[in-house]
């Protein structure tokens, strides 16, 4: 063997070193793309399905509940622009359950604050801020008398 000066040395070896460290760990799998592959459609005959469930009744029950969502929406959204917002808020009083413009007068007074005017009903007030505050529109009415003032949050 030769040694780095050139001489024969036999006691002597070399060992080599990498000069590029190795990784010996193992390797990840790698991951399929969902883009780039196509999914396995399936198409189905309507006879099929019709004897499993009824496809006019599935259809009426998805229309129903789009328009139970928007008119949930409707309500929620734009609270901001309608008295009319607080109509569908059922009140329960003595004489059973009503909906809140049927005891009381619902008001803007701005876009900020909505005025219902409980004076033909004074005794349904206490139920008509209890009614409110539990709407789940996040209102947080006010008394001055027979007077609920509603501010609207931001």
């Amino acid at each position: 063997m030769k040694t780095m000066s050139g001489r024969r040395n036999d006691h002597a070896q070399y060992v080599a070193h990498p000069a590029v460290p190795a990784r010996h760990f193992a390797t990840k799998k790698a991951k399929a793309k969902g883009k780039g592959q196509s999914q396995t459609r399936m198409n189905l005959n309507t006879a099929l399905v019709e004897d499993i469930i009824s496809l006019k009744d599935v259809d009426e029950e998805m229309k129903s509940v789009i328009e139970a969502l928007k008119d949930n929406f409707n309500k929620t959204v734009n609270i901001r622009t309608s008295p009319g917002s607080l109509d569908h808020i059922t009140v329960v009083t003595a004489n059973g359950k009503l909906a809140l413009n049927q005891i009381g007068q619902i008001s803007m007074k701005s876009p900020q604050l909505i005025l219902v005017n409980m004076a033909s009903f004074p005794e349904c007030t206490a139920a008509a801020i209890k009614a409110i505050r539990e709407s789940g529109m996040n209102l947080n009415p006010e008394v001055e008398g027979t007077l609920i003032r509603v501010p609207i949050p931001k």
